[in-house]
Order: C-alpha cells, then structure tokens, then sequence
C-alpha cells in the first residue's frame, strides 16, 4: 500500500515545473526564502511578547520586528544600488562598471576587463557603497530604531523619556567578539587573491574589497554583515543590562538558524539517505539530454559505456602542458591536439569567459576533450554550467569559482552512476523513464529536506529561542516581565 502511494506521488511531479521551483528558491542571491521566515518571526516574537508583556511589549514587538525586518531585508541592497546610480552620473567615466564582480582565481578575472586606470577608482566606489550601505542600514536598525520604539512606548505608558543606561564591560566584549565572529564567516577563500588582481598595495582596502563582493552577491553574507552591526547597536542603545543580555542571546542564536540552518540540515539528510545534491534545474538539463540519447530501452552496459568515463587517457594527459593549478591556455593546444579535438577543445573553453585575453580549460574539461561520454558534449555542458551557477558561468562581469564549476561538472557522473547503481538492483536494462522515476525521487527527497530545514529554522526563531530568551530572563532577573520596563513598573 505504502509502495503503491509513493508511485502514484512520484508519477504526478511535473520535473520541470518543480525543478524550476526548487532551484529558484534555493538560489544563493534570492531574498524571498529568508523573507518568508522573516513573516513567521515576527508573528511568533510579538505573540511571545503579548504572553509576557500584554500591550506594551507586544506594541513594541510589532513595531520592531517589523521595521527591522523590512531594513534589515532589503535597506543595504537597495541603499547600495541608489549610491551606484549616484556614482555612475556624478563620476561618469572616472569609475568603470560597477556590476562587474571583483572575485578572482586561476579561472575567471571579471574586474580584469575594468581599464587598469580606472580600478582602483572603481575598487573603492565598491567599496564604498556597499559597507555604507551595511553601515548606514545598521546604524539605523541598531542606534535609531530602538530610540525611536523607546519615545512611543513612554508616550503610550505615559512616562517620561528616560536615557539608556550604557551596558556593563562585559557585554561590549561579547558584541565585539561576536562581530569579529561575522567578520570572519564574511570572508571568501575563492578571491584570497583579490589584492593582487586589482594591483591595490593596501592590505587593508583588499579586505573591504573582499568584504563587499560577498555582500554583493550572497544574501546571507549580506545579512550576517547587518547583523554584526545591529548587534552592537541593540546591545549599546539597550535600557538597562538585561534588555541588553536579551538582544544578545536572541539575535546571536537566531544569525545561525536564518543564514545556516537549513542548509546544514539539507545536508545532513542528503548524507543519510545518499540523495545526490545535485541543482535542480542541472538535473532537467541532465535528464532532457538523456532523453534525446536514449529513444529506446537500451542494456545497462551500454548505458555505462556512453556515460561513465572509461576512456584510458593518461598518456594524453600526460603531453598537456597543465600549470600549476592544473589550468592550460587553448592556444597551446594547437600542436598537441587533432584539429577535430581542437574544435571540441575551443568549445570547452568557452565554458568560461577569456581570462586576461587568454581562453583557458580545466583539467577536466580537458579530460572531456579525449572522452567520448553523452555527458562530455559542449553544448550539453554549457547549458547544464549555467543552470548550475543560475546563469552566472558565462557572464563576463559576474565571479564562479574553479570550485564550483568543477562541481557542476563532476555531479553529472555522479548522478549518473547512481542511476546506473539503483537501476542494477532491479535488471539489466534502463530506459528514460526509469531515469526520469529516479531523478523525480530526487527532486522529491530534496523538496522534502528543504521544507524541513525551514520549518525547523521557523520553529527555532518564532518559538523556541523567544521562549528561551523570556525564561532565561526570568531565571536571572527572579521577575517574568520586560526587562525594559522593570525600572518603570517600581
């Protein structure tokens, strides 16, 4: 019955409606996911509010919440994005194109193609506007708003303006500790380099080069960087010590569960259950293009044969001149190759942009020049890159790391091989609908995880951590109340 129930689900996932749904939400830049556990956040504090508090912490809850999350959501990137419309028509041609990624590697140089006189105008303007967007967002968020919040709450508790009380050492240390713990999630290990590729001298302005790009262009790196500051700015503009304690515990706990959580528990569940974490809109590249090889049932073997790479090549790979990084320019592949692989080689390289004037190819792509696998086609591969990095591979102005395009390639032989493995239990043919069964397992599996994670996240930063935040309040303080409002009510 079970088994049954499970097929007739697995039968009615339209692949492409739900692979395109899955890989939407689950891209690195797309706000909406975060902005939708935002919702639930601020129904789940100010409801815990309203339990301790009555009126006035639920008032305050509201108010909060939700001005916090619409700053804290979308006021640095729109910020940013108003200060580079102001740059482009005051500076004009003294900054280059401020859409172009400053991220660097033996693979991809997109500031590269920035005029050298015009980088390191362009480099601080980047700068520039996107940690004074973070910064302004905050100061706002950590310094204003709490004021703002205190004013309306005295008027409609009809007490007097009452200065905030500066909170202990103690607690400046843990909101610079835990800044300095952000700071350090911010940096990315793929443009380590950044300071040799924009030529700047300074150690310093690298690193707010380095700092900026990942706030650019990843929504949690983005939003951990606001929250260092909002941090500080609670903690600082806080009532008294305790009010203080609270905004620490509840927005250090809650940072993880917003930007983290949910991928690590995806993870983890893949892990378990051997799911494949492949992006779903590359699987529906991945299964269209098994569907034009395959219009028959064909053996198992035969099927390995076309997919797996078997091909005995080392003495091929051997002739290639591979720098260190095991990248090798097109050019000088010309006297090595055929002129037949030389045209599949010019086509592998256009996988990514040319780099300084120079095609280059990675040592797989090179492996995918002497293969005769369906999955080592070009156009196949193009399309199938793009999906994987949602369209950012070949686009000249936008950073992928080597990582993450030798990733999209090297998932394509592991899916397939699952395929191969799952479908061996069974019998000793394979045809697209047994491909097509299983990628939709996948997809289900991988739709089901998500949901998890985020339903687990909701449930942490809606109930439990408020729930935690208002006992352990009371367990410190000996009152169940606001801890705003204990100076006010004796």
């Amino acid at each position: 019955m079970k088994i049954n129930a499970a097929h007739n689900l697995i039968n009615k996932i339209d692949l492409k409606k739900t692979a395109k749904a899955l890989s939407w939400v689950k891209n690195p830049a797309n706000i909406v996911p975060i902005a939708a556990i935002e919702g639930a956040v601020i129904v789940g504090r100010s409801y815990r509010g309203y339990k301790r508090g009555g009126k006035d912490e639920l008032r305050e809850r509201v108010f909060e919440e939700t001005v916090c999350g619409l700053f804290w959501l979308f006021g640095a990137d729109l910020l940013r994005r108003g200060i580079n419309k102001v740059g482009e028509k005051v500076l004009g041609n003294k900054i280059g194109n401020l859409n172009v990624d400053i991220g660097y590697d033996e693979l991809r140089n997109p500031f590269g193609s920035i005029s050298k006189s015009l980088q390191k105008s362009t480099g601080i303007f980047k700068v520039v506007s996107t940690i004074g967007a973070v910064l302004a967002t905050t100061t706002f968020i950590g310094f204003g708003l709490p004021r703002i919040k205190q004013k309306i709450s005295n008027k409609f508790r009809g007490v007097g303006a009452k200065k905030s009380s500066t909170p202990n050492a103690e607690l400046d240390k843990n909101a610079q500790k835990n800044n300095a713990i952000s700071d350090k999630i911010t940096a990315d290990k793929n443009i380590a380099q950044a300071e040799k590729n924009i030529s700047f001298k300074s150690n310093l302005l690298s690193k707010m080069l380095l700092l900026s790009h990942n706030i650019d262009n990843n929504s949690a790196v983005r939003l951990l960087a606001t929250d260092a500051g909002i941090l500080t700015g609670r903690a600082m503009s806080s009532r008294n010590p305790d009010e203080a304690v609270e905004y620490l515990f509840r927005d250090t706990t809650s940072s993880y569960f917003y930007t983290f959580a949910t991928g690590n528990i995806v993870m983890l569940l893949n892990l378990l259950s051997k799911n494949k974490n492949i992006q779903p809109n590359e699987l529906m590249e991945l299964c269209e293009e098994l569907k034009k090889k395959m219009p028959k049932d064909i053996s198992l073997e035969e099927f390995a044969k076309a997919t797996f790479k078997k091909d005995d090549i080392s003495k091929k790979l051997a002739s290639i001149p591979f720098d260190k990084k095991n990248v090798v320019e097109l050019e000088k592949l010309k006297d090595i190759l055929t002129a037949e692989e030389f045209k599949k080689a010019s086509e592998l390289a256009k996988l990514q942009p040319v780099r300084d004037g120079k095609a280059l190819l990675t040592k797989l792509q090179v492996e995918d020049i002497f293969s005769s696998s369906w999955l080592s086609n070009p156009e196949f591969l193009s399309r199938a890159t793009k999906s994987a990095t949602w369209g950012k591979s070949e686009d000249p102005t936008k950073f992928v790391s080597r990582k993450q395009i030798d990733k999209a390639r090297t998932i394509l032989d592991d899916f397939t091989e699952s395929i191969y493995k799952n479908i061996k239990k069974k019998k000793d043919t394979i045809s697209y609908q047994d491909i097509e069964n299983f990628a939709k397992k996948n997809i289900l599996k991988s739709s089901l995880f998500f949901l998890l994670g985020t339903a687990i996240s909701v449930f942490a930063l809606a109930w439990a951590i408020p729930k935690m935040q208002t006992e352990l309040t009371a367990r410190r303080t000996g009152k169940n109340e606001n801890p705003a409002f204990a100076e006010q009510n004796t």
